[in-house]
């Protein structure tokens, strides 16, 4: 940049180049925050499940077990393939009061199209026991990668009163979402392609570099 006096400012030049890398710059600093931003979107979508959230369905309402009441949710509300978790309550149908020396046991079997349960495929998972820390709650989990209908047996006892009771309810478990996973190709598509770009312009610099030395 030439002066009033005919010559170069050199304040002026490096003000010239940073103002020249600023869109690169910003540009960069783009790229670094998409990532990110495509990251929180997925964990969003996905909802993570948790055994006590918001997301579940009541399969069973103070059933009958012996002298004792069992109420079961299961766990999120949509079930798909993966884990699917399963939250038992048994208490004394008069006041409420929790019976936390009961034994749960889930016992999920896949259905065909007749209803006719496969017993080869059963699946069998005993809940944890009821106490403060879990809430009182029988608490299990299944993982389920068949998507369609599933017959679950709940079975009870109790040594202290000799209960061996069971009651049952069937569930659907449906394919994973269509939507998710083409959202984790997409953002896997999109994260390669910026490590390409971040190779690429490394690429560049470092052959700027070197001719300038050379030269």
């Amino acid at each position: 940049m030439m002066t009033l006096f005919g010559q170069t400012s050199a304040a002026a030049i490096p003000r010239f180049r940073i103002f020249r890398s600023l869109p690169r710059n910003l540009c960069g600093i783009q790229f670094r925050l998409l990532p990110l931003v495509f990251l929180a979107f997925l964990l969003a979508a996905a909802r993570p499940v948790y055994a006590h959230g918001e997301d579940g369905t009541q399969n069973l309402d103070g059933v009958s077990v012996g002298p004792f009441a069992l109420t079961v949710w299961s766990f999120p509300a949509t079930l798909r393939v993966g884990e699917v978790h399963f939250t038992a309550a048994v208490i004394q149908p008069a006041d409420g009061t929790p019976v936390v020396n009961s034994d749960v046991v889930f016992q999920v079997t896949p259905l065909h199209h007749h209803g006719e349960a496969s017993e080869g495929e059963r699946l069998i998972a005993a809940a944890g026991p009821a106490n403060v820390t879990t809430g009182f709650m029988h608490e299990a989990v299944l993982r389920l990668e068949t998507p369609g209908p599933y017959l679950v047996n709940v079975r009870v006892t109790n040594p202290v009163s000799g209960l061996d009771e069971t009651a049952d309810f069937e569930i659907f478990i449906q394919s994973p979402s269509v939507f998710l996973k083409w959202l984790i190709i997409g953002l896997g598509i999109f994260t390669t392609a910026v490590v390409i770009w971040y190779v690429y312009e490394g690429i560049l610099v470092w052959r700027h570099r070197h001719f300038a030395f050379g030269s």
